[in-house]
């Protein structure tokens, strides 16, 4: 699939449907795969714990 993103819309940014289809790329959702896998679900929690600790 060739995507092109000179469609722009009128604020200025990325037609959607340009957008979405270079998001869904096979090796794009590869990636945020492996990327998911490695963000830790209590991070809100972890960097609380960080400023708090002497």
């Amino acid at each position: 699939m060739r995507v092109v993103l000179s469609g722009f819309d009128s604020r200025g940014g990325v037609e959607p449907s340009a957008a979405l289809a270079v998001a869904l790329r096979p090796a794009r959702r590869a990636r945020a795969a492996v990327v998911a896998g490695t963000i830790r679900g209590d991070g809100a929690s972890k960097a609380a714990n960080l400023l708090l600790e002497p």
